[in-house]
């Protein structure tokens, strides 16, 4: 999914998603939990993750590394893989 995408997704404008992305700025949790509801994340990704971590995760190549047995996401997430 593009930045662009993202960022409507979550209801946050394209700038503010590229500040958390480059953990210029933190996001609220309501924000955090948005942008994982859209990424299929969890929202401490969003709160605690590093930039390298969030790149990782959004461009596939790794997974959400606080992700374990308690959080499986939504409905949604889970049928997506």
């Amino acid at each position: 999914m593009k930045q662009i995408e993202l960022s409507k997704r979550a209801k946050i404008s394209n700038g503010y998603l590229s500040q958390i992305i480059n953990r210029d700025r933190y996001p609220s949790w309501p924000v955090a939990k948005r942008l994982a509801s859209a990424t299929c994340t969890t929202p401490i990704l969003w709160l605690e993750g590093t930039t390298l971590q969030i790149r990782s995760v959004l461009a596939g190549t790794m997974d959400d590394p606080f992700r374990d047995n308690i959080f499986q996401g939504s409905d949604e997430c889970r049928a997506a893989s």
